[in-house]
Parts: structure tokens; sequence; C-alpha cells
């Protein structure tokens, strides 16, 4: 797998568009914190007096334990478009350059090909993870009031709720580059496919209802749930619910068995 991930960053690495997608995707995660810090600025300046009364929003504890993992997590997601765009580009530059051919010749299989594929999305999740880990920590850090050493682990499992809804991500990222294998059109798809589910569970009976948060996205969505209501005073979801992880996961799985079934069917 070592060997495969080595191939894949080999291709990559000489490649523009993967240096400047990645470094602007790492920057937006480092300075996340600036950019809430600046929000809050903007509705004290612009809202807060109109509807907060005198509550200022500088000192909501976006930025303390244990707020800060499921906040930070939360915000980090709304970039993931920046990996996938990455994913769809690693595939399908393979189908444009050929370069999925010449690997065969070379010795590799199909098998491989899918392996050097998930080895690239888990190491870009495992760097994202890591990222979204220390600046959470270190914001805490800075800006906590009192806390006690305890209070530094409470809900940092959102760290690993954040890695494995942007895994999933990758996932349909990389099927949909099997499945159209242009990346112009893939990208569009990639960006409208939220819209057009959140269409089409809008379009179901009445009595299909309850089936609307077991579509892919919204499952895949209710890993890490937006934490912002709170502050308003309204119940969210302050944890990580296993049942959603578990539908992630599955639906993960049955990403990767399409994509082998996808390779094993067509002409590469």
């Amino acid at each position: 797998m070592y060997r495969l991930l080595q191939i894949e960053l080999k291709k990559l690495a000489p490649y523009r568009p993967f240096r400047v997608l990645m470094g602007l995707y790492f920057f937006i995660l480092v300075f996340v914190p600036v950019g809430v810090l600046e929000l809050l600025k903007w509705l004290k300046r612009n809202i807060a007096s109109a509807n907060f009364g005198n509550i200022d929003p500088l000192l909501l504890p976006v930025f303390h334990f244990p707020d800060v993992w499921q906040n930070l997590a939360y915000v980090s997601l709304l970039s993931k478009i920046i990996l996938g765009i990455v994913m769809v580009i690693s595939v399908t530059n393979d189908y444009s350059f050929k370069t999925v051919r010449q690997n065969i010749i070379d010795g590799l299989d199909r098998r491989d090909f899918l392996t050097s594929k998930l080895s690239l999305a888990a190491m870009l999740t495992f760097l994202s993870g890591a990222v979204v880990l220390v600046v959470s920590l270190i914001s805490a850090l800075l800006y906590s009031g009192e806390y006690s050493f305890g209070d530094i682990f409470v809900n940092m499992e959102f760290v690993l709720g954040y890695c494995l809804e942007l895994f999933a991500y990758l996932l349909i990222a990389i099927l949909m580059s099997f499945l159209v294998k242009k990346s112009g059109f893939t990208i569009a798809l990639l960006l409208v496919i939220s819209p057009l589910e959140y269409l089409l569970t809008a379009l179901l009976p009445d009595s299909w209802n309850a089936l609307d948060a077991y579509f892919p996205q919204h499952a895949i969505g209710n890993v890490v749930t937006s934490p912002f209501a709170k502050y308003m005073f309204q119940e969210i979801q302050d944890y990580i619910d296993p049942q959603w992880a578990i539908i992630t996961i599955g639906y993960g799985i049955l990403f990767i068995f399409l994509m082998h079934l996808s390779l094993k069917k067509k002409d590469l």
C-alpha cells in the first residue's frame, strides 16, 4: 500500500493544480479560527445590537473546551469540496492521460489502482484530521478560560467524526470519478449532488419523510452536525451518534464495493 501511495504522489506532486488546491485547503484549515473571530466581530458590529441585546458575540465560548472540537470540526468540513476536487483530478487524470493503462502494463492490476486511490484519500483524511486536532487544541488553549486537564479530552471524538465524514465524502468523489471519467463533469456533479439529493427527498411522498435522513449526503452529514444553534439557546446534537457513524461506515463499504465493480466491468 505504501508503494502504491508513493506512485500516486509522484504522479500528483508535479501537477500545479494539485499543489494549489492542497495549499489552499490547509491554509483554510489553519486560519479557520481567524475567520470565525472575524465573523463574530462582524456580528457584534452589524447584528448583535439588534438581535442579541447586551450579549457580546465575542464572549461566546466558540474556542473554549469542550465546544471547540465540534465547532472547528464542523466549520472545517465546509471546505471538504476542495479535497473532493483533488480526488477527482487524481482519478480522471489517470483516465485522460492513459496513466492507468501504463500502470497495468508495468505490472499493477485493477485492485492496485483502486487501492492507490483509497490510500490517497486515507492520507488526505489523516493529515486533515491532524491539522484540525492541532488547530483546535491551540485555539482552545489560547482562548479558554479556566479548565482542567480532563476538559481537554471532552468531545475530542469530534475529530474522529470529522475524519469519518471527510473520508466518506472522498469515497463519493472517487466513485463518481470512476463512473464519469471526465474531470469537468465530475466536479460539476460533485458540486450539485447535495442540492440534488435534497431536491429528490423533497419530491418524495410525505409517507416517506422518515427515509430522508438515510440518503447518503444526509446520513454522512449527521455525523458532525452544526453546533452553533446552541448559542441561540436551541437544542443540538452535541455528540457523535453511533447510529450515523455506523450508517456512514456502511455507505463507505458500499461505495468501495461499487468502485470495485465499476473497475471490474469497465474497460480501462
